[in-house]
């Protein structure tokens, strides 16, 4: 009898070791990532606006980041701002954080100051890389998260008129499209509060309309990962939009409008004005941890418990 006992032991503990170390060398790409934990130190609640590149300068005037701003640039670039400019509506609620060692901002003093050390400890390289592996795992959602296609458009669809985008109703749904341009309409999204809905565009250009969210669906699940060069990022029109914006590229323009979400944008040309308000209201700074990394800790925890099960039983007999 006691013999089985510990054979039935040993095999349960050999099983939960077996499991740890199949969801250890899972891939991060499982179902159970989102969008926030995909960007980690480069993603909402870090920043609201983040840009990076190497050479150029952008600038900003009589506008709001309701949050943090971030310039990562490698090599370093001391003089990124340009032309930044008072008004209104001139404000940083965050702080700058910015690896080089000048950015003249025009009068406007952010409430949170300035530092050269990234959120996180994070080098300026370092974000730029999980920027860069952020649009390669987005453009590759089907493979990468088992994305299933977002019903209301079709493949490669060029969006010019009101349209509506439906995510599935948990997990992940990509959408790939030629470009977004909205000008007399709005596009909407459609997803619940489990849904994660990626939309590859090669251009987004709102001059007359906005893009909203319905089904409890927020703007930290729905990215745009916007993959063309030159001035592939224009938001210009009265309003709000909904999302996080990836836009690498060169030349992008932000006036006007209210963006619920972030900015991730190319370094130089970058143009933000007229009134434009960023907020980023996500609730938490802290990358989220995968789901199977806290289910393997827990089994680690039942693994030991089990040894020492085993070794407490063989003393009482």
């Amino acid at each position: 009898m006691l013999t089985q006992i510990r054979l039935r032991q040993s095999r349960l503990v050999t099983t939960l070791n077996v499991a740890l170390l199949a969801l250890i060398l899972a891939p991060a790409s499982q179902a159970s990532s989102t969008i926030v934990s995909v960007l980690g130190y480069a993603g909402p609640g870090y920043y609201s606006l983040l840009v990076e590149g190497s050479t150029g300068t952008f600038s900003m005037s009589d506008s709001t980041v309701d949050g943090n701003v971030g310039i990562a640039t490698n090599p370093v670039n001391n003089a990124p701002c340009s032309g930044w400019g008072g008004g209104a509506n001139a404000a940083i609620t965050g702080t700058i954080y910015n690896n080089g060692s000048g950015c003249n901002t025009g009068g406007v003093t952010p409430a949170g100051g300035t530092s050269s050390t990234f959120p996180g400890g994070q080098s300026a390289s370092a974000l730029i890389s999980d920027v860069n592996t952020a649009v390669t795992d987005f453009s590759n959602a089907a493979t990468d998260y088992g994305a299933v296609a977002a019903t209301g458009v079709t493949n490669n669809q060029a969006v010019s008129s009101a349209v509506t985008i439906t995510a599935a109703s948990s997990g992940w749904s990509v959408a790939n499209l030629a470009s977004i341009t909205e000008s007399n309409g709005n596009l909407t999204i459609s997803g619940t509060a489990n849904s994660q809905l990626v939309i590859n565009v090669g251009s987004i250009d709102i001059t007359n309309g906005e893009i909203t969210l319905t089904g409890g669906i927020t703007p930290w699940d729905v990215v745009f990962n916007v993959t063309g060069g030159s001035d592939a990022l224009t938001i210009n029109s009265a309003g709000t939009s909904d999302g996080i914006f990836i836009a690498p590229g060169t030349g992008n323009s932000l006036h006007d409008q209210t963006v619920n979400g972030e900015v991730i944008s190319g370094l130089s040309g970058l143009a933000i004005s007229s009134s434009f308000t960023l907020d980023d209201t996500y609730p938490s700074a802290t990358p989220e941890p995968d789901t199977y990394l806290l289910f393997g800790g827990a089994l680690v925890g039942l693994a030991f418990g089990g040894k020492k099960l085993a070794a407490w039983q063989q003393r009482r007999r």
